[in-house]
């Protein structure tokens, strides 16, 4: 949850399976419509070339390097715990601990969501390479709040295990299908050129 600035859920916007198989299709359409594939001079580089530009940086966590600020918010009495003695409907000042949690790879994936299906989901914003969330303070108990800072980064990270297994597959296999697009693009212009001999003659 996030009281001092917007952000988004994580893993919960579109579904990463589709989004792949969306790509490779477009790939697919880009290798058919691009004439200069039929003479091409060193298949090998282009083919190398288009698997580097089309592939995917997974998205690799640093907890080593957290961080963490404490900052004041207004926070609505539906969020303390039973045993404060809040108002309903009412909001009070408390500390949020604001944690940055530095990250590589392709933010985009941060709000997939993977095949591997997991009910869990954090508010967060992304600032400077960062997945920063926070947590109200309720208790001054620094062992407290990172047992709760290592929850959210541990689910965090199970989720991106689960979302790094789908990229690592497509990328290993974005070669082979670039190669068979290319293949079949040199059959289309040959038939195309066939037919054309035949046409004419």
């Amino acid at each position: 949850m996030l009281f001092t600035r917007s952000g988004f859920r994580l893993f919960a916007k579109f579904d990463l399976g589709a989004v792949l198989e969306a790509q490779t299709k477009k790939i697919e359409e880009e290798v058919l419509a691009d004439s200069s594939v039929v003479n091409l001079k060193d298949e090998e580089k282009y083919i190398q070339n288009l698997v580097e530009e089309k592939s995917i940086a997974r998205v690799v966590l640093d907890p080593s390097k957290i961080k963490v600020d404490l900052t004041k918010a207004m926070i609505p009495a539906k969020y303390f715990p039973s045993s404060f003695g809040v108002d309903r409907g009412e909001e009070y000042e408390k500390k949020i601990a604001v944690f940055s949690v530095p990250f590589s790879g392709d933010k985009e994936l941060l709000e997939s969501k993977p095949s591997t299906f997991m009910l869990w989901s954090e508010e967060v914003s992304v600032e400077d390479n960062c997945i920063v969330f926070e947590i109200i303070v309720f208790s001054d108990d620094a062992d407290s709040l990172k047992k709760e800072r290592d929850d959210i980064v541990g689910k965090i990270q199970q989720r991106l295990d689960n979302i790094n297994q789908q990229v690592d597959g497509y990328n290993e296999t974005l070669n082979q299908k670039i190669t068979g697009f290319v293949k079949q693009s040199k059959e289309n212009h040959k038939k195309d050129s066939d037919l054309l001999s035949e046409l004419n003659s």
